[in-house]
């Protein structure tokens, strides 16, 4: 499936402009347009809870064919298919992509720093639509868990890092032969995220660059950071080598070596982009929520975590906290919940299951031990210390 971008020549007076995802692509695609000088008519989600966004009124979805002279823009990276699918089932020819209006300079005052770093990433919704168009199976990204251990014990944190009494670190052995078999099972991976933990902690990075550096399936690599350890000078040899990028947290008075690293980043000639942590979301504590069936499916749908899948010890999970819940024993994920890339894999199978975890399932065992990682959550400071 093709899908056009809008650009700023097919606005025409009268035209009503609905942004379709009432999340951070939809407040990137609003500012936007501002700054074309372009007013939306109104946002569209699935989300009942979710009524005005950006002052603006959001409609339900089986009511934009009902709007006259409609342009929908299809403002998600993760449901690009099942709207455009959605639309065409619906009637709605009209629908266009936002991939010119994520390349549009806005100012920053007006746009969270979640939004920044989609704008600065915008590769992987271009990616998201090449895949659609060619019929590839693709995922948008991963987190490849390198460590447990982590130099800043966070209480809020998602992942739940802090709560491994015993942290380990994973080895090469189980992290190359299962990422491959993974490899084998799709045709493409965007960005690959090595993370923890605390990444620079873990002591086989430098080989593990020179690994994932050769994996032709891989179009991008990114090192997650605190910003509290500079490596020695051969990491970032490897990391400018294998044309890694550095994704630094600053979470304030924890993050001491934002200067340092980005001093480094400039000298050898990385690409790295800063994220200034002011407030996370809350996610909450491991226990368990009596949800009914309907609240876990809106948690799920509402979830940015949704489609973060976590590679973690020759497995894939869903998300993070799906695979460190299991990981510090707070709960075991439900049959199917997972994917196993260990050992000898049929490739056939495994595609099957992997079609399956990411695009057919509603909801997961872990989303009863979660409040959800939504743009609508509760805010709370970042990296706030146990």
């Amino acid at each position: 499936m093709i899908i056009k971008a809008y650009q700023k020549e097919d606005y025409f007076e009268g035209q009503n402009i609905i942004i379709y995802g009432a999340g951070i692509y939809g407040e990137i695609a609003f500012n936007a347009l501002k700054t074309w000088g372009v007013s939306t008519y109104c946002f569209a989600d699935r989300n009942e809870t979710v009524t005005v966004k950006c002052g603006l009124p959001v409609i339900r979805p089986d009511e934009i064919k009902k709007v006259n002279n409609a342009a929908v823009l299809l403002a998600s990276v993760n449901y690009l298919n099942e709207m455009a699918e959605f639309l065409s089932k619906e009637g709605v020819q009209n629908f266009y992509s936002i991939s010119e209006l994520l390349e549009t300079r806005i100012d920053d005052k007006n746009i969270s720093e979640y939004s920044k770093d989609i704008i600065r990433n915008s590769g992987g919704y271009r990616f998201n639509l090449e895949s659609l168009a060619n019929d590839k199976f693709t995922l948008r990204n991963i987190d490849l868990v390198v460590t447990e251990y982590c130099n800043l014990r966070c209480k809020d944190c998602g992942s739940l890092i802090p709560y491994y009494q015993k942290p380990r670190h994973v080895s090469l052995e189980e992290i190359e032969n299962p990422l491959r078999n993974f490899l084998d099972t799709i045709d493409e991976l965007y960005e690959l995220r090595l993370l923890g933990g605390e990444t620079f902690v873990y002591p086989y990075l430098s080989s593990l660059l020179d690994l994932c550096g050769k994996l032709d399936k891989v179009k991008r690599i990114v090192i997650y950071t605190n910003s509290t350890i500079v490596p020695d000078d051969l990491i970032f040899e490897k990391i400018k080598k294998n044309g890694v990028v550095l994704h630094m947290s600053n979470y304030g008075i924890y993050s001491t070596k934002v200067y340092e690293l980005e001093q480094k980043c400039s000298e050898y000639g990385i690409e790295y982009y800063t994220h200034e942590y002011c407030e996370w979301r809350n996610m909450g504590t491991t226990e368990f929520r009596d949800y009914n069936p309907d609240t876990v499916k809106r948690i799920y749908m509402m979830c940015d975590n949704a489609k973060c899948p976590s590679f973690y010890r020759g497995k894939l999970y869903i998300c993070p906290r799906a695979a460190h819940g299991e990981g510090i024993g707070a709960f075991k994920n439900a049959e199917g919940e997972s994917v196993d890339f260990t050992g000898i894999i049929d490739i056939h199978e495994k595609r099957k299951e992997l079609n399956t975890l990411l695009k057919e399932k509603e909801l997961f065992h872990a989303c009863y031990y979660c409040n959800g990682n939504s743009v609508h959550a509760k805010p709370i400071p970042a990296a706030v210390q146990l």
